[in-house]
This record gives structure tokens, C-alpha cells and sequence, in this order.
């Protein structure tokens, strides 16, 4: 179980890296099976996102204040999924 969390883990910031720089930031050092994704200049559509890919949590389901971070789990995706989701996030700017 270990490898397939490290694997996802790696693919998804490389996802990351890919479809998210310049646009969010996020703590590698944080990452295992899960890791938060905090979007820059932009508050985020809780329902919007939610709605169309309720893997990923926004901030708000921890935090009622939090409008600016995304919860994304990695090792609970399939891997076109996972690339999926994280162009999904890039496209809420």
C-alpha cells in the first residue's frame, strides 16, 4: 500500500507541476495521501467545484471561512482521474 500512495503521490505533483504553476501552490513536503492546494487571486467556487468532481473537497467542508484551499487525495483516484481532477482545479481560474 505504501508504493501505490507514494506512486500517486508523486504522479499527482507532477499534475501539479503541469496544469497548476503560477496559478496555485502547495506544500510537497506536506503531501502524502492527501495534501491541500491553496489557489492564488482567485476565492473558489465551493458548488462549482464540488459538483463536478466530488473526489476533491474544498477548504470549506474544514474551515467555513476558507475559500481559497482544495483537499485532493490522490491515492482514492484512478490515475486518468487524478489528471482529470487537477485540470479541473487549473480551470477554476
Amino acid at each position: 500500500v505504501r508504493g501505490f500512495i507514494a506512486e500517486r503521490r508523486t504522479l499527482a505533483l507532477k499534475l501539479c507541476e503541469k496544469y497548476l504553476k503560477g496559478k496555485a501552490e502547495w506544500d510537497e513536503n506536506t503531501c502524502a495521501f492527501h495534501f491541500w492546494i491553496k489557489m492564488k487571486d482567485v476565492k473558489t467556487n465551493h458548488i462549482k467545484i464540488y459538483d463536478r468532481v466530488p473526489e476533491y473537497y474544498p477548504g470549506y467542508f474544514f474551515d467555513k471561512s476558507d475559500s481559497e484551499h482544495i483537499l485532493l487525495c490522490p491515492a482514492s483516484l484512478r490515475g486518468g482521474d487524478l489528471e482529470g481532477a487537477v485540470r479541473e482545479i487549473a480551470g477554476l481560474q
